[in-house]
């Protein structure tokens, strides 16, 4: 699930000298409402099936914790102590499922194998997996977590691994078994919201776009409408367009001819509102970067360790997000075809949130289909095992808030040749070096 991360606007030239914040290729200097104009003759979609706004605030991520006045950092310090326990708990009593296979032992394939794999095996007939679990290969290394429903009263530690046959037993895919209370491991209610709110406000500012090269994604419409567009009906029955497409926020690139120097992505700096608009966005959903830094630092720690320190060398909003990861693939409202990515270095976390039926996560080197439900989430190789989500509809009516339905995710990764070139790099290195292009502005002596 992250993206083929090919820049957009790749006509456009990068300066290898100066200073890049009085580029215009790295930060936009054009008139906001002269690119408006100028894009909407372009692209006549930006009107016409604008993604709006939502009504009113964000909703505050701690509000499940906020019913006494506390200080933001004690209502932070008890979120993070409720994931911080779920985590524990997952680690403990959450099954593993092990491959016959070592990583480096997976045969090579095609998309069109998997996606054919996928349809034959892991079908209509097969039940998602809605209970959390861990895949291994057979040296025991991580592969696959997910975090879904769990069933609090087995306390039942399970510390042997079974074979990937046992993924489909009746209690991993349904919560009807009597006795079981079940607890989700994911992202709590509050922090999805705010995440759904945060994403839509920045698509309606920024409209998501499907660049022609994007081949992860495409499936296409079944009525033969056009694919950059979801409809979606209303309670009145009349029917709404919204546009979808995605968004690669990246804070360090590496460009196709500048291999040892970094950039801000396209979608970040395209445009001085578009600037404000990422930063706002990043704001917004700093809490819930936390949470699912938690998540990899609890679940991963010894790759968490070498992220954070790439993360702290090459970070552009140090103010807005906590790491570790540097690269954000925002997905709105797009179906998602079988690929892997091949550009991802290590593990990424994905989750998905909006209003919608399908979209089960489907990994069919695991014979895995889970049912990946909003806040649901999987932390995997990206980059090594192939992956899609199954075809999903969005349900009937505008959501609390202006929240528009269909399903949405967000994807956090860390691209390889990024990490690699920040491997010796000092901490704030892209903030005062402009990514290598200037001088380093914190040895400069007034």
């Amino acid at each position: 699930m992250s993206f083929n991360r090919k820049r957009s606007d790749s006509s456009s030239s990068e300066s290898e000298t100066g200073n890049l914040l009085a580029d215009p290729n790295f930060l936009d200097v054009e008139d906001d409402d002269a690119m408006k104009k100028r894009k909407a003759k372009l692209d006549p979609l930006r009107s016409r099936c604008a993604v709006p706004p939502i009504e009113g605030n964000l909703t505050s991520p701690f509000s499940q914790h906020a019913k006494k006045k506390l200080s933001e950092e004690i209502l932070r310090q008890r979120l993070h102590e409720q994931m911080g326990k779920k985590l524990a708990s997952f680690n403990k009593y959450a099954p593993t499922f092990r491959t016959k296979f070592r990583l480096d032992e997976l045969q090579p394939s095609t998309p069109g194998n998997m996606a054919e794999y996928a349809r034959k095996h892991l079908g209509d007939d097969v039940l998602p997996q809605v209970i959390s679990g861990k895949w291994v290969d057979a040296d025991d290394e991580p592969l696959l977590f997910y975090l879904g429903q769990r069933d609090k009263n087995d306390n039942t530690e399970k510390p042997m691994a079974e074979d990937l046959d046992a993924q489909y037993v009746p209690e991993r895919t349904s919560l009807d078994h009597p006795g079981a209370s079940y607890v989700h491991d994911g992202l709590p209610p509050a922090a999805l919201e705010r995440l759904w709110q945060a994403t839509q406000d920045l698509c309606s500012q920024l409209p998501p776009k499907i660049p022609p090269e994007l081949t992860r994604h495409g499936l296409q419409r079944r009525d033969g409408g056009d694919d950059r567009v979801m409809e979606y009906r209303m309670e009145d029955g009349s029917i709404r367009e919204e546009r979808r497409g995605v968004h690669h926020l990246v804070q360090g690139w590496v460009m196709q001819g500048h291999h040892d120097k970094l950039y801000l992505s396209a979608d970040i700096h395209e445009s001085s509102s578009g600037v404000a608009a990422t930063r706002a966005y990043y704001a917004a959903t700093k809490e819930i970067a936390g949470l699912l830094g938690l998540v990899v630092k609890t679940l991963l720690p010894e790759q968490y360790e070498k992220y954070q320190e790439a993360f702290e060398a090459g970070v552009w909003f140090a103010d807005e997000d906590p790491g570790p990861f540097l690269g954000r693939a925002v997905v709105w409202k797009l179906q998602l075809r079988m690929h892997k990515d091949k550009a991802d270095a290590g593990f990424s976390i994905s989750v998905p949130f909006g209003a919608y039926t399908g979209g089960y996560m489907i990994i069919p080197q695991l014979h895995a289909k889970l049912s990946y439900r909003p806040g649901d989430l999987c932390i995997f190789l990206s980059s090594k095992l192939y992956h899609q989500v199954s075809r999903w509809e969005p349900t009937d009516g505008m959501q609390k808030g202006g929240l528009t339905p269909g399903r949405s995710a967000h994807v956090f990764f860390f691209p390889k040749p990024t990490f690699q070139l920040l491997q010796d790099k000092p901490k704030f290195w892209g903030r005062n070096t402009a990514y290598g292009n200037v001088g380093d502005v914190s040895k400069v002596v007034g």
